[in-house]
């Protein structure tokens, strides 16, 4: 729960994708004034209407990121924003490298300045663990977002409180690799492994809520939150989602990764790690980039925390999960999806 949603009003960009989804119901717990589901999706749209048919505080808007002139009419008295609106795969940011742009950059400078137009309290954006030292277009373009909310932020020029959260792989969420591993398990074919390298960060869509909710509670502005995160190999993954469904093959094959990804993941990178503080909550804090005038506020905010003892944070580094482990943090996910549907 966060005490900046109670009585507010708050629009999610991308709000009918797999955060905004599961973000709405969190949040309804927190009694709002109204959630407005900001999105370029009809159809998504129209089944979260039917979904939450009679619930008044939910009000949809058609709108895309790209165009400032609708996000502007549409943050009309809204309190909260949170930016979930991107594009988000791999391949399809490696293609259309100017759309990606378009959309991961442009729009979060829209998503500002139409915040700063129109008196929002505090934004928050959502970014990837791509964003740490990226290697393709999609870490590269949401680690431009970071900075573009981070400036936005620290402006002396309103009272703005503009952050980021920064976030590795979240299990369960449309699209993702438990999505796709079961998919295949149900349609009897094996599940196929690259590269028995390839290990990943992980997080529940709960814990992705609960980070979106300490850094609206916490942050002065420009900071990105980063939570500690445990990593898995993907071959033991697909094992693990083998042993959830009682049958299955996994085919292990030698192949490069696919342009645009990389074998570790990593949250921080050392250059970062020089400016970051580790709360008593066990939440990473990047400091923004400031004048020693504007440090001694965030010191002072932030007096409790303790400068990073590491390097780097990545899948390297981070606790790495058992066979046994991957078994029980997807059961209950696998579990909940069957008995939906």
């Amino acid at each position: 729960m966060s005490n900046s949603f109670v009585g507010a009003r708050i629009l999610i960009t991308g709000g009918t994708g797999s955060f905004g989804e599961f973000a709405i119901s969190r949040f309804l717990e927190d009694e709002p004034e109204q959630i407005v589901v900001y999105s370029r999706d009809e159809y998504k749209q129209f089944n979260l209407q039917r979904k939450y048919a009679g619930d008044k505080r939910l009000h949809f808007v058609l709108g895309d990121v790209r165009d400032e002139a609708r996000l502007t009419d549409a943050l009309v008295g809204v309190d909260v924003v949170i930016h979930a609106a991107a594009m988000k795969q791999v391949p399809a940011c490696e293609m259309n490298p100017s759309e990606a742009i378009l959309t991961n950059v442009l729009g979060a400078h829209n998503v500002v300045r139409s915040c700063l137009r129109s008196d929002v309290s505090s934004a928050i954006n959502l970014s990837p663990d791509k964003a740490t030292m990226p290697g393709g277009v999609y870490g590269a373009t949401k680690l431009l977002s970071e900075r573009v909310f981070s400036h936005g932020g620290i402006s002396q020029a309103s009272n703005l409180r503009a952050a980021s959260i920064r976030y590795s792989n979240v299990l369960g969420t449309r699209g993702s690799v438990v999505e796709v591993f079961e998919q295949r398990l149900r349609d009897g074919f094996p599940l196929v492994v690259f590269d028995p390298r390839m290990i990943r960060l992980v997080l529940t869509q709960d814990q992705v809520v609960d980070l979106a909710c300490y850094a609206f509670d916490t942050m002065l502005g420009g900071e990105v939150f980063i939570k500690d995160s445990p990593a898995l190999r993907i071959v033991d993954l697909a094992q693990a989602m083998v042993d959830v469904f009682g049958s299955g093959e996994v085919i292990v094959k030698d192949q490069d990764v696919r342009a645009g990804e990389k074998y570790d993941a990593y949250l921080l990178s050392a250059s970062e790690a020089e400016n970051t503080l580790m709360t008593q909550d066990g939440y990473f804090v990047i400091l923004p980039s400031l004048s020693n005038s504007q440090r001694d506020i965030y010191t002072t905010h932030y007096q409790q925390a303790k400068a990073v003892a590491v390097q780097d944070y990545g899948s390297s580094t981070a606790r790495l999960l058992s066979k046994d482990d991957i078994v029980k943090m997807i059961g209950g996910i696998v579990q909940d999806r069957t008995s939906f549907d």
